[in-house]
């Protein structure tokens, strides 16, 4: 009886013990599911822990006073992460986002929606051939058409779980109807944002620029450096040759992610800093009116009869720069053809005519021939050279302009009257060296020494190459006579000012920019900040020219702006400042009897102690005193007006 009994006690106790066992585990289970359920049922959804960037400040940007160009303005954004939403699903929301935004923006159609939703799809022309022009048609209105698109697969740029930038600075109907319907618009997400805002509208557009998204030919380019496929960059101006330092340092965020791709935990690894201010050597106030003075001109001459059809449509084409000729900093820099940065719609008045458009120089090249003449012994400094109006290379004939007076003359004599006959004459004496290849090539080398016809590697995109006319072996003779008097080779209005400011300040070929100093904030957005870096001037080279041989040129230029008879004896009188110059008129082509040419004019000031440099080119201009000769007074006027003001202090040569 006994066995059976302590089986009986041991059946109980073991009993007892799966009771308590179970007792205890329902407990705990009890503790996990009621007490701590929502943090496990967390973990429990985590996929992923993900690093995310977040978008750092641009910097701003200012003139030389302090005067803001470019800054932020907080906006509303839309931005989008993939839910795990199947192929048509992606389509239909693609196609809902565009009902609701294009109504604002005819460039926010389907076709750009699923580029910037970057899911691993994309809209390809059916034609390949016509989806330039397709593309162009959606962004100014035309319907979306199935039967014209496809779609295809594409490699994702960004991370699955990074939100992507749909639209930015989107209304408050926009925003109020994706958070009223949610679930019409699933992975959309309502996100404060900052959006580039250029206050001044289209003040010194070309030398700003403007930010927007990256090209698509030049993705793979900006994604080697670090930058999101959808990320918008410095697109043309400061903002472009500068992005780097004004787009700051992305922060850090590692970011835990669950099933419905929702961030459950986060935390900062690196705040973002912002990027770096510029200050440019513009003065605001001489742009505004450099800018004003062109439209005037062009408005009012392009209403001209008197003025060829093609002579008034070519005038929109103008474009100036006026330069420090001691540092090389650019003051102003201005193109008739302009655009609004906040609003960009024209790319053909994108172009910054100042800095990539070249140009026949016309009688400005005189100062080089006469400074070759000197410098080769082809003519001594007082050595006369009867100006009888015709003259021949060959059979060519080449013609001084009417006014030219019938006399002898001297090199500065040439300058003052621009007698073309001078020039041809150099040209004639180079020729008599022989080797016509070899004395091209020295007149260009000499031309090259004062900036003309090279890079001047300026921070702002677009200098256009070396521009050489290509001369048939024939021609040469009569081509190199040409070059003397400028209807050779062409050159850029920003190189003719860096050679007018090389005459002007002893000879340093100086480089130009128009950034003056990088900047920290101080927290105080109105004021550019700590300065960080000064940019210095830098001395690219010395011409070869003797010093003498400069001041014997700049002489030539007093009388044509101050003598009787000089070519803008008119232009500058009664200024109070005295001004050194040169006019230029250079024939483009002919309809019938009739000459389209283009005018300019060169210049620096004050003649005794020079500051400034400028170029004005106005195509189709009768001549340079006649069109471009206004807007060269206006630029002396307003420059001495503002620095008398002191807002455009002296700073000391390099």
């Amino acid at each position: 009886m006994e066995e059976p009994k302590r089986f009986a006690r041991r059946i109980n106790v073991l009993f007892l013990g799966v009771f308590v066992l179970f007792s205890l585990l329902l407990l705990r289970l009890t503790q996990l599911q009621l007490v701590h359920g929502e943090d496990y049922a967390r973990l429990a959804e985590t996929l992923v822990v993900q690093n995310l960037e977040i978008p750092a400040a641009r910097g701003w940007i200012y003139d030389r006073n302090g005067i803001v160009l470019a800054k932020n303005r907080a906006v509303y954004t839309l931005t989008f992460v993939d839910p795990g939403l199947t192929r048509e699903q992606l389509l239909a929301l693609a196609a809902r986002l565009e009902a609701l935004l294009r109504p604002e923006d005819p460039k926010l159609h389907r076709v750009e929606i699923l580029r910037r939703m970057d899911v691993g799809l994309s809209y390809r022309a059916v034609d390949p051939g016509r989806e330039e022009e397709l593309r162009r048609a959606l962004d100014e209105g035309a319907p979306f058409s199935e039967a014209d698109w496809k779609v295809v697969s594409v490699p994702e740029g960004l991370s699955p779980y990074t939100p992507r930038l749909i639209a930015d600075d989107v209304s408050e109907r926009v925003t109020f109807a994706v958070e009223e319907n949610a679930p019409d618009y699933p992975g959309v997400k309502v996100a404060p944002g900052a959006k580039r805002e250029y206050p001044n509208g289209s003040l010194a557009a070309h030398v700003l620029g403007y930010t927007g998204w990256i090209p698509a030919e030049e993705v793979a380019h900006y994604f080697q450096k670090g930058y999101a496929p959808t990320e918008r960059v410095g697109r043309n101006g400061v903002e472009k040759t500068y992005d780097d330092v004004l787009r700051g340092q992305k922060g850090l965020v590692q970011v835990q992610i669950n099933r419905k791709y929702e961030g459950v935990v986060q935390e900062e690894r690196r705040p973002p800093r912002s990027g770096y201010n510029l200050v440019l050597s513009l003065d605001a106030r001489l742009q505004k009116a450099l800018e004003d003075f062109l439209r005037v001109r062009v408005d009012e001459l392009s209403k001209d009869p008197s003025y060829p059809a093609k002579a008034r449509e070519r005038m929109k084409d103008a474009s100036a720069v006026v330069l420090d000729v001691r540092t090389g900093e650019i003051l102003a820099l201005a193109n008739y053809r302009t655009y609004d940065p906040n609003h960009v719609s024209n790319l053909e008045n994108e172009l910054n005519r100042a800095v990539s458009g070249t140009y026949l120089p016309g009688s400005t090249f005189k100062m080089g021939t006469v400074l070759t003449a000197l410098h080769e012994k082809l003519f001594a400094p007082n050595e006369r050279f009867f100006a009888s109006g015709t003259y021949y290379v060959g059979t060519q004939a080449f013609h001084d302009w009417a006014g030219a007076p019938r006399r002898h003359v001297d090199g500065q004599d040439a300058l003052k009257y621009s007698i073309n006959g001078y020039m041809v004459e150099v040209g004639k004496r180079l020729m008599h060296r022989g080797d016509l290849d070899a004395q091209i090539a020295l007149v260009r080398r000499y031309a090259a020494s004062l900036g003309l016809g090279v890079r001047l590697g300026v921070d702002l995109p677009g200098e256009t190459d070396v521009t050489l006319k290509d001369i048939p072996p024939e021609q040469r003779a009569g081509s190199l006579a040409q070059m003397m008097f400028g209807q050779g080779d062409q050159y850029t209005p920003l190189q003719l000012a860096v050679y007018v400011a090389a005459i002007a300040n002893g000879g340093d070929v100086l480089w130009p920019h128009v950034v003056r100093e990088i900047r920290v904030s101080d927290g105080t957005p109105e004021s550019p900040g700590v300065v960080v870096e000064t940019i210095p001037p830098r001395v690219l080279w010395h011409v070869p020219f003797t010093q003498e041989e400069l001041e014997y040129v700049r002489r030539g230029m007093w009388k044509v702006a101050n003598e009787s008879g000089g070519t803008a004896d008119r232009t500058f009188a009664g200024l109070g400042v005295t001004v050194a110059a040169k006019t230029g008129t250079a024939e483009i082509y002919k309809i019938g009897n009739t000459s389209i040419t283009d005018g300019l004019m060169v210049g620096f000031a004050p003649y005794e102690n020079p500051e400034i440099a400028f170029a004005v080119v106005f195509p189709g201009g009768k001549s340079g005193s006649a069109d471009a000769g206004g807007i060269a007074r206006k630029i002396v006027e307003t420059y001495f007006e503002l620095r008398r003001g002191g807002s455009l202090e002296a700073k000391p040569a390099p």
